[in-house]
């Protein structure tokens, strides 16, 4: 596997779960650290991730059967992976929606994908009065009506929680959210303060637990180099 394939490869749950991402982006106060296990569905099939996190700024997002992982600190995103048994990180910054041999470009349509997944506006957002009950939480069903930034309406069904616990989970994505750069998206304000644990078929919580992850878990092992230097070959010192 090629440096940039991998690269796109460490980054693809944070592009399949655009929707989910989405919702976060609004700042809030950083809440309690935890681990959880997400379950997604992507074009390539269905997909499980660990995401572990110290605050609403630290995070971490593991796969398994990947080369490495994706980690947020310091308002920054970095891949880190091993070349040769060589620590390498990437530190993720805004690049070129289109530019060839990108992550981005290597996302299903490019930045029509991002289009269709970030909300322009919401028309509603109205409990159903059921309940579903994931990773051992119980939540509001709820149906949320949008407008994407292609101008199409959907329609998604939501699990929306209260649980602190669930809320410090969804506000720990936010790191990644901010991070990536994601586009304003009209659902974070409908949604700030609650838990998600379920987003349409493309997303749901499968565990949960308020066990803090050891702060090494989001030390970097190598000083960080930009996406750039990588595909002009140049890599940083040792």
């Amino acid at each position: 596997m090629t440096m940039t394939r991998a690269l796109a490869a460490l980054l693809a749950p944070a592009l399949a779960l655009a929707p989910a991402l989405a919702l976060v982006v609004a700042a809030g106060p950083a809440l309690a650290a935890g681990t959880a296990t997400v379950e997604t569905e992507t074009p390539q099939g269905a997909r499980s991730m660990t995401v572990r996190w110290l605050d609403g700024d630290t995070a971490r997002m593991d796969m398994p059967r990947r080369p490495g992982f994706t980690l947020v600190r310091d308002g920054s995103a970095y891949v880190v992976m091993r070349q040769g048994g060589v620590p390498l990180v990437m530190e993720m910054g805004p690049m070129p929606e289109t530019a060839a041999g990108t992550p981005m470009a290597q996302a299903p349509d490019g930045g029509a994908f991002l289009d269709r997944h970030t909300a322009a506006a919401v028309v509603s957002l109205t409990p159903t009065g059921g309940t579903e009950t994931l990773a051992g939480l119980t939540g509001d069903v709820h149906d949320l009506v949008w407008v994407d930034g292609t101008g199409a309406t959907r329609t998604d069904t939501l699990v929306l929680s209260d649980d602190p616990l669930a809320v410090a989970f969804t506000q720990a994505f936010q790191a990644f959210g901010r991070a990536l750069e994601r586009t304003e998206d009209a659902r974070a304000d409908a949604l700030a303060g609650r838990g998600l644990l379920r987003y349409g078929d493309r997303f749901r919580l499968a565990t949960i637990s308020p066990e803090a992850p050891p702060a090494d878990a989001f030390t970097l092992p190598a000083p960080p180099m930009r996406m750039q230097d990588m595909m002009q070959g140049r890599m940083p010192p040792q």
